[in-house]
């Protein structure tokens, strides 16, 4: 018989090393871990470290010698360019080829790297050596191999969050340590952001010409209005959930996601009068549509069913149907709670968010989305266009998570935080995320002429904070 294949797709580097995933991704997450999580979050007592996680642009810097043999500063910004000790990594120059014309996102990306370039090269090279040279035993004292994760924080191209206008920042978030194929095998959370800038504090070189160099300082949660109801509330939720489908304490997020998948396909086999669907063909199935494990084929697959009303239902539904029905039937299931559990827990740190005017900046974000529904509605009224269509229909279905854990009120001036625990580094970022994919497709997105920062409603316009009932029932 197959059994489950366990592809971790979504943090499959294992441990800290670098990538955050929100909870509901952690297929290994066991029930005991989500009470305990939740719990510990609510009541204080969670061992873990926490900083806030900044919205900006993604750039990765390392160390290596230069055609002349001079220890300098070059740039990725994809897979590509960490592989085989930063054969194809980007120089200053290049990085500047690579964006020129491109607006306010030139300058971001351009002054960006010319100001950490001028900044790491000033340090001695005894703190380079420190920070940027391999400590795998395949590549120990090699330079290239470790790479330093920064956030650019320039107004003119804030993402959702608007900072303030005088807040330019390069944030240092972490380094990642890759082996030559560019995998990932080594990372930390803070402890190099910290050291780094505090070398560059001691001679005077962390403000440079565009940018001050800083990192995200640890910060703990506070306090949570009704923590312990709220806390009880969301752990019966899962108690519920382990019951529902007969698992175990020790059973995890992915055997859940499994048994739900496994009901609807049972369900629909018996409905096309195979109810002799064997353990190998449901199997398959699960793996295909909750772990994305695409082999043996999907045609292979339906060559092993007699039934040809279940075959052309396998077909359509792997095809149209299964993303859709995956998402708001299985992982919703966890994401769902965990968007408003991130949503309770953010609301006790409003205090301590990087944005400059918090007010200004939540009011800012939520006229943008005002903005960018009514500019897509009035497009939908005029136009049969199918992509136009197609991200209304994207624009509903994220607003759909911002009502359903408490509308626009619940909207914050922060992307949220990230956390190392249990060696893993996860994210809470409440309704960022929905948030996020509707002012992606804002047009004016990084225009020149559109203010993000001097938004105000319009006359008689008041922002949409319905409250649905979601999983849990009204917050």
């Amino acid at each position: 018989m197959i059994t489950f294949k366990k592809y971790l797709h979504v943090i499959e580097e294992g441990g800290a090393y670098g990538h955050m995933a929100n909870m509901y991704e952690d297929t290994d997450l066991t029930f005991n871990q989500l009470r305990e999580l939740t719990s510990g979050l609510f009541d204080k007592t969670i061992k873990a470290d926490f900083k806030e996680k900044t919205d900006g642009q993604a750039l990765a810097v390392t160390m290596k010698a230069d055609s002349n043999g001079e220890v300098k500063a070059f740039f990725g910004r994809n897979a590509g360019h960490v592989k085989n000790g930063s054969e194809t990594a980007l120089t200053v120059d290049e990085v500047k080829d690579k964006f020129q014309g491109r607006g306010d996102l030139a300058d971001a990306f351009i002054y960006g790297a010319v100001d950490i370039s001028n900044a790491l090269e000033s340090l001695p090279l005894n703190v380079l050596e420190s920070i940027f040279l391999s400590t795998d035993e395949n590549n120990k004292g090699n330079w290239g191999y470790r790479w330093l994760h920064i956030e650019i924080v320039w107004p003119k191209t804030a993402n959702v969050i608007p900072y303030g206008e005088s807040l330019k920042k390069l944030i240092i978030h972490n380094y990642t340590e890759h082996n030559a194929t560019g995998e990932a095998i080594g990372s930390d959370f803070n402890q190099t952001a910290e050291y780094l800038v505090g070398e560059l504090r001691k001679i005077k070189n962390a403000e440079q010409e565009h940018f001050v160099i800083d990192f995200m300082p640890l910060i703990k949660p506070g306090d949570i209005k009704r923590s312990g109801e709220k806390s009880a509330e969301y752990v019966s939720y899962f108690n519920n959930l382990q019951n529902q489908y007969g698992l175990s304490d020790t059973n995890t997020v992915g055997d859940l996601y499994e048994e739900i998948y496994k009901a609807h396909i049972l369900s629909k086999a018996e409905e096309s009068g195979f109810s002799e669907i064997s353990d190998d063909i449901l199997n398959l199935l699960v793996n295909r549509w909750v772990y994305a494990v695409k082999q043996p084929s999907v045609t292979l697959i339906k060559n092993q069913i007699p039934n040809e009303e279940f075959k052309n239902w396998v077909a359509n539904h792997d095809k149209t149907e299964h993303k859709t029905w995956s998402e708001l039937n299985v992982r919703n299931v966890i994401k769902i709670p965990f968007i408003r559990i991130a949503i309770d827990i953010l609301s006790g740190m409003s205090e301590l968010w990087m944005a400059a005017d918090k007010e200004g900046a939540t009011e800012n974000i939520r006229q943008r989305i005002d903005n960018t529904i009514s500019h897509f509605k009035e497009l939908e009224g005029i136009t049969d266009d199918i992509k136009t269509q197609a991200t209304v229909d994207k624009i509903n279905k994220e607003m759909e998570y911002v009502t359903q854990t408490g509308g626009l009120d619940n909207i914050m001036p922060t992307e949220g935080l990230t956390f190392l625990w249990n060696n893993k580094v996860y994210k809470l970022t409440g309704t960022f995320a929905p948030v996020n994919q509707i002012l992606g497709q804002d047009p004016g997105r990084f225009a020149e002429n559109v203010s993000r920062h001097l938004y105000t409603p319009a006359e008689g316009k008041s922002f949409n904070d319905t409250r649905l009932t979601g999983i849990l029932g009204p917050q």
